[in-house]
């Protein structure tokens, strides 16, 4: 959980030995309905990588997620 300001950018990368995935929501109890930006594109050993420019102030949640 993060507190953005407006303009405020966050940017977030991992690599995992699974197939990783990344997710930025606005709703923790609506993850896949308020999603803003995503990252789930390599599978074992590749990087994931999100960038958001938030705009307006508010809570966001990162979500790390993989399968394997």
């Amino acid at each position: 959980k993060i507190h953005l300001a407006v303009g405020e950018t966050f940017s977030a990368s991992m690599q995992g030995t699974h197939d990783a995935a990344l997710w930025l929501g606005t709703d923790c109890a609506n993850a896949a309905g308020t999603c803003v930006v995503g990252a789930d594109e390599t599978v074992s050993e590749g990087y994931e990588t999100i960038t958001y420019v938030a705009p307006a102030a508010g809570w966001y949640y990162m979500i790390v997620d993989g399968y394997g």
